[in-house]
């Protein structure tokens, strides 16, 4: 049971069965009965629609209309009973006026006595009744509200005018009683197949559990107070008690408020549902999206626009490309078989061609057109090993269902969002239409929390957001007046007022001219002013604005509600207006709102915010036109001073000269940034009273409002650059203050006015390692092998068929040992044997080096394997070359047995097939060894989510993806670092025979960084390094010059990258190269003065803001520099965070030198 015990239902539905009241011709019409029981139902949100539907499951009746109300397009419109509140009728026959208040389906009538006059609290109930009872000749109006209307709205609404007939529903009785007909009402034996919470005849209600109040309770969790409900009822309650059911009707009134609170949840839990779902997949999207940008192409730029325009036709198309694209890679593998370009590669190009005229043949044309299909084509080629390394279809069907969900959810959450703003917007610029007094410090309490509420889940969307920024500016509805407590008479005023103080000082905008001449009257910035000495002692602007013309001009309400929202903000609703004030920033641009918005903003928060105005006045500098001009030539001259460093940089110079100009210039760009932070300032604030509500001291506070922070940001810019950690330190000290609410709020709204007035004001004046080794030498013994072979070879082919006679028996030269031969006195043969087998024995055991050395390199590379497909490879390439070393060893042993016996054997054909089959597993797992080692870009790739080997730690939380995310970052703005070194022959000699000697004059350091740091400083740690054998690696202690020389460099263009000069420059450097946009990198050439071989070894950090690796380290490189040009290696990887162990830097630290990285030239493209 819903409502009501057994009992009274069963009495109920009795009385309804059974109606006392005759409707037959002997008796009275009940449509002529002297009263009318009417029942106040009301327009609400239905439940939620089944999915492709906007219809919920409780339509309104057949034949009634909400045209009066906004379209919704994710919800629809039904019938409701009344949430509990108070409702008011207006008798316009009897010239009454009554209130009830609401319980249930209860109406409790209110009469007013003596004591209830004037009063916004009146409580003298008298009647209750299921139903109100009004003469059938009375013609009505009726309003429902869900709080008590105080005295001013009631004494505004029992006045016969425009609001009470825009405000609340009329009703006829006596044009109900002749036609039976009813706008927005209907007989009440309609009432339980009408209204979606009442019953007609048993069953059970409808949940409403997508609304704010819903039938039944619902579940809550511990510790939760319970959410309301409103239960329903079976209308035999109603229906069995009203005195006769044939008059009786019922009408839907309007309730705003609850539309828009249950709009308001419906929005948010579209948000909500698009969060959990971005939430629950943010991770993998990210790296998905990473890896499609990495290993893909670019297949939307490919799609036709009249394609692109129908969803179905475009993911047909998408899908279409990407299988030519698959056909494309077939092909490529294909290549892979057949490096000579042979049959293979034409059948290929056979195979894509037939791919390229099936697309041709669906879709009319390439993706994008031939020219650029073949750009694309053969950029997805250059992918093909990456996409190896991934999951790559998985991954895209991943991206691809997902961003169809995506935006599914972004399309509902944009629909319910369209839905609350189209209510929004219908709202007057007015709280009295919602029947709320902004002169009653609760109701308005109520106004300005729903107001916090929409704000907060508008602006979680990027069309919300400019949404509630245009409010602001504009005005025109209930929520852009939010900070005014909803009164535009106020916010005119105020307007007005920040208007006149910017432009003379003047509220009332006496006085003062723009010059700064004449005499403010009222002026705030005046401190002898006898209104600003009494201000001073409390509230200096606000006793200041009470005094004004214009306040004074205010309406009585206009003033109260100023009083009352001063009254809750420095209450209970500090907190809610500070998250207001913060939240309405990114309007304050002339994007959605004129200066004047700006101006008043700052004017509210003084005014309003008691936490600031108690004790703070706005002041006004008369003398800011002569400041500004001054700033703005001090400005000017700087920029062409700057301008003409730059110009000297352009240019070849001395290097001294160049020198000169890069300091100066970051002297000159330094001092720019300063000044700007030096900008005179028209308007800013002043404590005048220190009030208890302040945290810091009162020379804090002073100090931030004189200068709205822009000393703090010049001191903390200033030890930036100089110290670190102090600069940490103050940073930290900074933002541990207890700065309050509306202290920041006040100081950014000051700063982005005088900002905008600055710029106004500029425009209107018209001015402005030990692998090495054994990698060397398993080449060296190979190459020692090879020309023994060249040797060995002739040599057997010139003994095969010499034949000799030992002891009487014919035997071949190598069927017999060298000894044998000399003891049979064939002394020809002996010699030649043992030359033979000297030969071979040196083949046979410098193969044998060769092969084991390597097989020792390898078994270490098993270990580093990036892939258990490399260390399967490797694995047979160490057994081939084993193999090879034991076969080696087998015939090195053969040749120095065969001084005594037969040494045949060694180069029989056993041995060949057997070195034959062996060089074939070892080639072939060479070649697929080098296939699957990834480094850099490949082995992320490979161990990425989406990889074919996933690092564990990368998929653990949080942690695990952010260091996933930074490692890609590291290796995608990784620099190179090249050198070629410059040396010449010295003559030591007498003459042109020598000794010589090589001398070193130097090397070239070529550093190539991402565009991306433009404008940023990078940190160079340079080393020179001293290698001898038998000892480690040391630093070479150099002089401050030799570090000097690395700001002695220049810029390269980038089509100039590793074309370092093979000699020592002369005494002019050329100019900097002029950077566009386009050009993807910055490239630093130097020349650096060395007389050793150098082997260097440069440390590269970043800003912390763009790439810090968890050790604090930056990029380790490290190169023996020759007379050729060659990249160094990169020591540390995001794959390892131990430092490199033959690297001097990871032990001891040099000289660290800042190089400023140069941005775009202005003027080029």
């Amino acid at each position: 049971m819903s409502s009501g015990n057994a009992e009274q239902l069963r009495r109920a539905r009795r009385n309804q069965a059974f109606d006392n009241t005759p409707a037959s011709a002997t008796g009275q019409c009940p449509l002529k009965g002297p009263e009318v029981a009417i029942f106040p139902v009301r327009y609400a949100l239905d439940e939620s629609p089944p999915k492709g539907s906007g219809q919920g499951p409780n339509p309104l009746p057949a034949d009634w209309s909400a045209e009066h109300l906004p379209t919704l397009r994710t919800r629809s419109y039904t019938l409701r009973q009344l949430r509990d509140g108070w409702l008011y009728v207006w008798d316009e026959q009897d010239r009454t006026f009554h209130e009830y208040s609401l319980q249930g389906q209860q109406f409790t009538r209110h009469k007013w006595s003596e004591a209830q006059i004037g009063q916004d609290r009146r409580h003298n109930p008298d009647t209750t009744r299921p139903y109100l009872l009004y003469p059938r000749r009375s013609r009505l109006r009726i309003a429902y509200s869900p709080v008590q209307w105080t005295w001013r709205l009631c004494e505004l609404m029992r006045q016969p005018r425009t609001a009470q007939r825009q405000w609340m529903r009329e009703i006829d009785l006596p044009g109900y009683c002749r036609e039976l007909r009813l706008p927005h009402g209907g007989p009440l034996r309609e009432l339980g197949g009408s209204v979606a919470d009442i019953l007609a005849g048993g069953g059970e209600a409808p949940s409403f559990l997508t609304t704010l109040l819903p039938t039944r309770a619902p579940e809550s969790a511990d510790g939760e107070a319970p959410a309301a409900f409103k239960p329903g009822f079976d209308e035999a309650l109603v229906r069995g008690s009203v005195p006769s059911q044939d008059s009786a009707l019922f009408v839907a009134l309007d309730d705003p408020l609850a539309l828009i609170d249950d709009l308001a949840m419906n929005h948010l839990g579209r948000q909500a549902e698009q969060n959990a779902f971005e939430e629950e997949q943010r991770q993998q999207l990210q790296t998905a999206l990473a890896v499609m940008r990495l290993c893909g192409c670019d297949v939307e730029a490919l799609i036709p626009t009249d394609i692109a325009t129908d969803p179905e036709r475009r993911k047909a198309y998408v899908e279409d490309v990407y299988a030519l694209l698959q056909r494309y890679d077939e092909a490529g593998r294909g290549n892979d078989l057949d490096d000579t370009g042979g049959f293979a590669r034409f059948g290929g190009l056979l195979y894509t061609d037939k791919a390229d005229k099936e697309f041709i043949g669906k879709w009319g044309q390439l993706p994008g057109g031939a020219e650029r299909w073949r750009e694309a084509s053969l950029d997805w080629e250059e992918k093909r090993r990456w996409r190896e390394d991934v999951r790559f279809d998985e991954c895209r069907r991943f991206l691809r269902d997902s961003l169809e969900r995506l935006e599914r959810l972004q399309a509902h959450a944009l629909a319910a969002e369209n839905d609350l703003t189209a209510w929004l917007d219908s709202l007057a610029p007015a709280p009295e239409p919602l029947f709320h007094d902004p002169c009653n410090e609760e109701q308005s309490e109520r106004l300005f929390s729903l107001a916090v509420t929409l704000h907060q889940g508008l602006a979680n969307s990027e069309s919300g957001g400019q949404w509630l920024c245009r409010q602001f500016g504009e005005r025109r509805s209930l929520l852009g007046l939010a900070l005014f407590n909803f009164n535009p008479e106020l916010a005119g005023t105020i307007d007005l007022a920040a208007q006149n103080f910017a432009a003379t000082g003047s509220l009332d905008g006496v006085g003062r001219q723009g010059d700064g001449s004449g005499q403010a009257l009222g002026g705030i910035g005046e401190a002898t002013s006898a209104t600003t000495r009494t201000a001073e002692s409390r509230e200096a602007l606000y006793l200041l604005f009470k005094d004004s013309a214009l306040y004074k001009a205010l309406s009585e309400t206009a003033r109260q509600s100023l009083e009352t929202l001063r009254a809750y903000v420095s209450g209970k609703g500090g907190e809610l207006w500070n998250h207001l004030s913060f939240v309405l920033l990114p309007a304050l641009s002339k994007k959605f709102a004129p200066t004047l918005r700006i101006q008043s903003f700052t004017v509210q928060q003084v005014l309003v915010s008691t936490e600031i105005s108690s004790s703070t006045r706005l002041v006004f500098n008369p003398a800011f036109d002569s400041e500004f001009a001054a700033w703005q030539r001090q400005v000017q001259i700087l920029l062409k001073q700057v301008e003409g460093q730059r110009r000297t940089l352009l240019l070849s110079g001395a290097r001294h000269d160049r020198r000169a100009a890069r300091q100066a210039l970051q002297l000159l760009e330094e001092r720019l940034r300063e000044l700007q932070l030096q900008r005179p300032l028209k308007i800013t604030a002043a404590v005048s009273h220190v009030s208890e509500r302040m945290t810091l001291s009162v020379q804090q506070v002073q100090h931030h409002l004189a200068t709205l922070g822009q000393n703090e940001l010049l001191a903390q810019l200033q030890l930036k650059a100089r110290q670190a950690a102090a600069h940490a330190a103050r940073a930290k000290a900074w933002v541990d203050q207890n700065l309050g609410g509306a202290l920041p709020v006040l100081i950014a709204g000051l700063n982005i006015w005088n900002t905008l007035d600055s710029l106004d004001k500029a425009r209107r004046d018209g001015i402005f390692s030990a692998d090495e080794l054994r990698t060397v030498s398993a080449n060296a013994a190979y190459t020692g092998n090879a020309l023994m072979a060249l040797w060995v070879m002739p040599g057997w082919q010139r003994v095969k068929g010499l034949n000799g006679i030992i002891s009487n028996k014919t035997f071949e030269l190598t069927r017999a040992g060298a000894s044998a031969w000399k003891g049979a006195k064939n002394l020809t043969f002996s010699k030649i044997a043992g030359g033979l087998i000297l030969r071979t024995a040196t083949w046979a055991a410098l193969g044998a080096v060769a092969a084991g050395v390597e097989a020792w390199q390898v078994n270490k590379d098993i270990n580093n394997a990036t892939s258990d497909d490399e260390a399967f490879m490797l694995y047979w390439k160490r057994n081939a070359l084993l193999g090879l070393a034991i076969v080696g060893g087998l015939q090195l042993v053969g040749s120095v047995l065969g001084i005594w016996f037969s040494f045949a054997w060694v180069m029989a054909p056993w041995a060949a097939i057997t070195i034959a089959i062996l060089g074939i597993i070892y080639l072939t797992a060479t070649l697929f060894a080098n296939r699957y080692k990834r480094e850099g870009l490949r082995l992320w790739l490979h161990r990425c989510t989406w990889g074919h080997n996933p690092q564990p730690e990368w998929s653990s939380g949080e942690s695990g993806h952010a260091e996933q995310l930074r490692s890609l970052a590291e290796i995608l703005l990784r620099p190179s670092l090249l050198a070629r070194g410059v040396s010449r022959m010295v003559n030591l000699g007498a003459n042109a025979h020598g000794p010589y000697r090589t001398e070193w004059q130097g090397f070239w350091v070529e550093l190539i960084l991402p565009a991306s740091l433009a404008g940023q400083n990078v940190t160079l740690q340079p080393a020179m390094v001293v290698s001898d054998w038998g000892r480690d690696d040391i630093l070479r202690q150099m002089e401050g010059r030799f570090y000097d020389q690395w700001r002695d460099g220049h810029w390269v263009a980038p089509g100039q990258a590793g074309q370092l000069p093979g000699a020592k420059p002369g005494d002019q450097i050329p100019g900097d190269h002029a950077y566009s946009r386009d050009d993807s990198v910055r490239i630093w050439r130097v020349w650096i003065s060395y007389s050793h071989q150098p082997t260097l070894e440069l440390e590269v950090s970043y800003p912390q803001n763009v790439v810090q690796r968890p050790d604090g380290r930056g990029y380790l490189f490290r190169l023996a520099i020759k007379s050729n040009a060659e990249e160094a290696e990169r020591k540390n990887t995001p794959f390892s965070q131990e430092p490199s162990a033959d690297m001097v830097l990871s032990k001891i630290a040099s000289h660290k030198i800042a190089l400023p990285i140069v941005g775009i030239i202005e003027g080029k493209s």
